[in-house]
């Protein structure tokens, strides 16, 4: 069910994007539709018409260069729309395979949007490599001191340790910190 429910929202995103593509490729036709209408009420009625059409798009199109991590934001921005990514990515060649940078986004995402502050609900999400690293941080504010384990019964509690055992497979390092209300989790894993 799982695969089932990722293939259709993979379906929307697609058809999302090649939406936004045609609306995209338009809107040169659009605007000199616009400067040869003469009142103003046209203009605006025109104008809602391809608004309308815009908001259409229900996901956000991310553009990293890497189709996997462009779909993991574009679905946990469906699935947390209270949520605000605040993004730096700078990656030259993703080293690791793209189902363990998924893993990791996935379960880094979920952890920091379900333990984030009900006033602050951005997470800040930063993916740096170097010539001998990549460098993942997310960062969220919280409310309450997080205890790391799961109370939440069975078929949860799984995410640091897929994360974990990533990590360990790359031969990486895991830190987890949490201060000043801010739980700030970096994974680096070396070439």
């Amino acid at each position: 069910m799982a695969n089932k429910n990722t293939e259709s929202l993979l379906y929307n995103f697609e058809q999302d994007k090649e939406e936004l593509a045609k609306i995209r490729h338009d809107m040169k036709n659009h605007f000199l539709i616009i400067r040869e209408l003469e009142t103003l009420e046209d203009i605006q009625k025109y104008i809602d018409e391809i608004v309308g059409d815009v908001f259409k798009i229900n996901s956000h199109l991310y553009n990293t260069g890497y189709k996997v991590i462009d779909t993991v934001l574009s679905l946990k921005e469906i699935q947390y729309p209270e949520v605000k990514f605040l993004l730096n990515i700078d990656i030259s060649d993703l080293f690791i395979a793209q189902k363990d940078m998924a893993s990791i986004l996935f379960n880094l995402i979920d952890n920091a949007a379900q333990n984030s502050s009900l006033t602050d609900k951005n997470i800040h999400i930063e993916i740096i490599q170097d010539s001998n690293s990549i460098v993942i941080t997310v960062t969220n504010h919280v409310d309450f001191k997080p205890s790391f384990i799961s109370k939440k019964g069975i078929e949860h509690g799984y995410g640091l340790k897929i994360i974990n055992s990533i990590v360990e497979k790359y031969n990486g390092e895991l830190c987890i910190n949490d201060e000043n209300g801010m739980v700030i989790i970096q994974i680096i894993i070396e070439r």
